[in-house]
């Protein structure tokens, strides 16, 4: 059908004929479940290294998932802070969150009723993470 031919009495067929399929089409089941824990793929620049991680270290918990096609999701991180945009399943690994997370660096130490106590910042993790 040209553009030219199209007026209000045709208007719902040429939709029909332009979008009818993608209605009919069914999201496919998620890979991802809510409360999975994830991590998100790391965007590098020219100059970083092939050998680098390509995941963040930081862990995320699938918080929404939108049905669209493809399926999209929303995510928090451990102070159920929602992040900002939505994720595709090719950009999030499942993990298992083991608990253990790797020290960048020893902010603070000090010494309460003889045991030591440390501040620290954890590797990959904002500040806001430091404990």
């Amino acid at each position: 059908m040209e553009p030219s031919s199209v007026n209000i009495d045709n208007q719902s067929q040429v939709w029909q004929n332009l979008y009818g399929e993608l209605i009919k089409e069914k999201s496919e089941k998620p890979s991802f479940k809510v409360g999975d824990t994830v991590r998100i793929s790391k965007w590098k620049e020219r100059s970083e290294k092939g050998y680098e991680n390509n995941w963040s270290r930081e862990i995320f918990t699938a918080h929404k998932i939108l049905p669209r096609i493809p399926t999209v999701y929303r995510l928090q991180d451990f102070h159920n802070n929602v992040i900002q945009g939505t994720f595709y399943e090719k950009e999030m690994q499942k993990v298992v969150d083991s608990g253990y997370h790797p020290v960048e660096k020893v902010l603070k130490k000090r010494n309460r009723n003889g045991k030591s106590e440390y501040f620290v910042k954890f590797l990959g993790y904002p500040e806001e993470f430091n404990s």
